[in-house]
């Protein structure tokens, strides 16, 4: 199975341009016969929640999508399902007066398969936590994920022992060599394979 790592860093609150950006990153991979496109944590808002200091949860309500008919969310389940194949990516989400930094995986016909809310949100501005950490089955395997921080042994192992096969990450930031090799080594221990999505 061919896997496209869509690596780019987004801007703050310019959904528009950073849909776009993505969109060009997503085309390229399926072209290049990817059958799974994974782009970072947060592509959409450009991690806002962080990235501004000015942010406020008000303004952040104004972007953030809900599930499953957001905006944005719409146009991505269009665009899988046109190129026929599954996306994952990162976005904010809000349900409620709830703001969440969350990630969708698509399937080739534009349905989402599966959401994960980040569980790891110290430091996140006006982020609640997800309280959920399971696998989802799916047609290309069982699959698990993380985002960014929450990548610590535990919750790889609860994925592992859960029976994932893929755990994908999608990230903004961090990372490096020493990640790569701690990330190789929980792929090994929990006998799966690890997929990161990073902004660099």
């Amino acid at each position: 199975m061919l896997i496209g790592i869509a690596t780019l860093k987004t801007e703050p609150w310019e959904l528009e341009d950073n849909f776009q950006r993505m969109e060009g990153y997503v085309r390229e991979a399926a072209r290049r016969r990817a059958r799974v496109v994974v782009a970072p944590e947060s592509v959409l808002d450009g991690y806002v929640f962080n990235e501004d200091p000015e942010s406020t949860p008000e303004g952040m309500r104004k972007i953030a999508q809900t599930v499953p008919n957001g905006p944005y969310i719409a146009r991505a389940r269009e665009l899988s399902c046109e190129l026929g194949i599954y996306l994952i990516f990162g976005f904010l989400e809000r349900a409620g007066e709830d703001l969440f930094n969350s990630c969708l995986m698509l399937d080739p016909q534009g349905e989402i398969l599966a959401r994960y809310r980040k569980l790891t949100t110290a430091g996140e501005y006006a982020i609640t936590p997800g309280r959920e950490l399971k696998p989802f089955d799916t047609p290309i395997g069982r699959i698990g994920f993380l985002l960014c921080s929450d990548r610590n042994a535990d919750n790889c192992a609860v994925l592992g022992v859960q029976g994932s096969e893929i755990i994908f990450i999608p990230m903004d930031g961090s990372g490096g060599p020493e990640n790569t090799e701690k990330m190789r080594w929980r792929a090994r221990e929990n006998g799966c394979w690890i997929v990161i999505a990073n902004t660099w």
